[in-house]
């Protein structure tokens, strides 16, 4: 859908993006599609002891080799929040099954607990005796997720967690990450993950750290600034104008995504209708479906050049 997607946009950029993508797809393992998804289970993840307010403090950070890669970070990480950490791993055992990597990493756990939290990340009946090599990129990384979160941690510091999950690998790992109730410093560049997740965002750059509170939509939003920069010395009506601007310049920009949303819903549908009967066997109906789908793409690439041009004010 991604690859169809771009190429009916029909600009260069994203023709060869979906030409990338379509190589990509080609040398990915494939797998045989389950008969039917397994039923959702829910379960809660509790730290074994409860932490203090002050969970974490970066003061004056720096790290370099050779040359310096970031300097003078200073953020705090709060008790229960959920910090996205952005800017420019557990190892499996493969001859082991699911249920004796879980087993041996947590002795204590009978074959009740083990099963059940197996059957939380979507590992049920005889799916816990697979052995690990056996599991796909995205069943692996719900092991390495289901044994960090049985630590009975308070604290998880997690690195590009989502990477190479499947989407119903995602959803668990969010229903689980989202139920946990300590607190969690992660790195992503998955906005939709950190959007789900986030209740602060940790902004990396090379001689600062920029704290926003809030989720990726509301980092977005911190990123639109008014044209002058320094406003302590403007008296109170041009302050006042200034951010008249400003909100004028969001509502822009949400009106434009919201265009957007409508048009590619529209470029489903109409692509949609181009796999039906009967406008497959009439060809005016069939052209005039083709010229609607040109018409609104046209609209569409007009919107998302002016989006980026809005991004970059």
């Amino acid at each position: 859908e991604s690859i169809d997607l771009l190429k009916s946009f029909n600009r260069e950029k994203s023709i060869k993006r979906a030409e990338s993508k379509e190589k990509a797809l080609e040398k990915m393992e494939k797998v045989e599609r389950p008969d039917a998804l397994p039923q959702s289970i829910r379960i809660q993840f509790q730290p074994f002891v409860e932490s203090g307010y002050d969970v974490l403090k970066v003061k004056d950070l720096s790290m370099a080799f050779n040359q310096p890669l970031f300097e003078n970070i200073n953020f705090e990480v709060k008790k229960q929040e959920r910090v996205a950490l952005i800017g420019p791993n557990t190892s499996l055992s493969f001859h082991k099954t699911i249920f004796q990597e879980i087993s041996d990493a947590y002795p204590q756990m009978n074959n009740t607990q083990i099963r059940s939290a197996c059957a939380s990340f979507q590992f049920k009946n005889d799916d816990v005796f697979k052995t690990i090599d056996m599991l796909s990129g995205g069943e692996r990384g719900r092991v390495v997720l289901m044994k960090l979160l049985l630590g009975g941690s308070n604290f998880l510091i997690l690195d590009e967690p989502t990477n190479h999950l499947d989407i119903e690998s995602k959803e668990v790992l969010e229903d689980a990450l989202l139920s946990f109730n300590g607190t969690i410093l992660f790195i992503s560049h998955d906005r939709y993950f950190i959007n789900k997740l986030a209740t602060k965002v940790v902004e990396m750059k090379k001689d600062q750290a920029i704290t926003h509170m809030g989720n990726y939509s509301t980092y977005l939003d911190n990123q639109v600034k008014p044209t002058v920069d320094k406003t302590k010395n403007l008296s109170y009506q041009q302050q006042k104008q200034n951010q008249a601007e400003l909100r004028k310049q969001r509502n822009q920009i949400k009106k434009i995504e919201k265009e957007i949303d409508e048009l590619e819903t529209k470029v489903k549908e109409y692509n949609a209708l181009l796999h039906q009967e009967d406008i497959l066997n009439d060809y005016q109906k069939y052209n005039e479906v083709v010229q609607n789908i040109d018409e609104v793409n046209a609209k569409l690439e007009t919107l998302l050049e002016d989006w980026e041009t809005m991004q970059t004010v």
